[in-house]
């Protein structure tokens, strides 16, 4: 009798999860946002047949903070925006675009800081591997993969599985990034799947007031090994790749420059890394939107045209 009470409850708990990871996996607004702009970027880039490209990689730090036109305007090579969340984590970020990689090719990654600290994975990596059908996807742990899967599997239960993430976030994401910029980024982008033009930049921008932040994070020594591995795996396809520092608005104290100025020297021993005077360190709100990475329009301008001067300044090293 015991045993089949149990058989009769393992079946009833399968089959309800199947139903719950199936309603999930599919339905989850945040996920299929980020899989949808990633399908539609790498279908843009992969349109071009240029000898040369510029692939611009990150989170939506990436995704809201640079125009791949104006850049493309300004240096005169294709340039794609590649940006997608930094809820991926580094590992998934980077393996995003490695089937994409030609000789000639110039890929320029700025991730945010959060994601330097951590060991390659975030949230929502193995969620998007498995609605991107690429199990595996940056080589993320069983550990988070189970984690993910039994997430997915609590049926009907996508407020419940939403506010676990946004949890598992704050202990991922600057603590400036208030609650309410979260549940605007599941509401009102996932509203816009499709909005992006054809160099992969969003066609609207995200509005809010974002609190300026400290921060001290540092780099994994996983991501500084991978990041190595990137760059190799990048120069053995005949391809380069650059380093950026993200805009953050910032407190600018002493204590976050400094963090900044040692990820910097971290950076610069893999690969060439841009930034500013200031080490992108921004006070000025006007230059962002509902975060304290997405930028304006204004910003996104400024930003655009400081990264232009800065790559130019790399395609001259590059010409014989």
């Amino acid at each position: 009798m015991i045993n089949l009470k149990l058989t009769r409850w393992i079946a009833v708990a399968s089959l309800t999860w199947i139903i719950g990871y199936t309603f999930n996996r599919y339905t989850d607004p945040e996920v299929q946002w980020i899989k949808s702009i990633y399908e539609q970027k790498v279908e843009r880039a992969s349109s071009s047949k240029d000898p040369i490209r510029l692939l611009i990689l990150g989170g939506s730090g990436t995704h809201f903070g640079v125009d791949a036109l104006q850049i493309e305007q300004e240096l005169d090579i294709p340039v794609f925006n590649m940006g997608l969340h930094a809820g991926l984590g580094l590992n998934a970020i980077m393996a995003s675009v490695s089937d994409e990689i030609r000789s000639g090719d110039i890929l320029l990654l700025i991730p945010e800081y959060e994601i330097l600290g951590l060991k390659g994975t975030g949230p929502f990596a193995s969620s998007f591997a498995a609605a991107t059908n690429q199990p595996g996807l940056g080589g993320f742990g069983l550990e988070q993969t189970v984690k993910e899967i039994m997430l997915m599997g609590v049926p009907g239960s996508d407020r419940i599985v939403q506010s676990i993430k946004r949890l598992q976030r704050s202990l991922y994401f600057i603590h400036g990034a208030n609650t309410s910029t979260n549940k605007t980024r599941t509401k009102s982008y996932s509203r816009h799947l499709d909005n992006i033009d054809e160099q992969g930049n969003p066609l609207r921008l995200p509005s809010g007031n974002p609190t300026p932040t400290s921060f001290e994070n540092s780099i994994s020594e996983h991501n500084l090994r991978h990041l190595k591995v990137f760059r190799r795996n990048i120069e053995g396809a005949g391809a380069k790749l650059v380093l950026g520092l993200p805009w953050l608005f910032s407190t600018n104290d002493e204590q976050c420059l400094q963090n900044v100025q040692s990820i910097t020297n971290n950076l610069s021993e893999i690969a060439p890394v841009l930034y500013e005077e200031d080490f992108n360190l921004k006070t000025d709100p006007t230059l962002f939107g509902d975060s304290v990475y997405h930028l304006s329009h204004k910003g996104r301008e400024l930003r655009s045209s400081a990264l232009s001067k800065q790559l130019q300044k790399i395609l001259n090293e590059d010409q014989p």
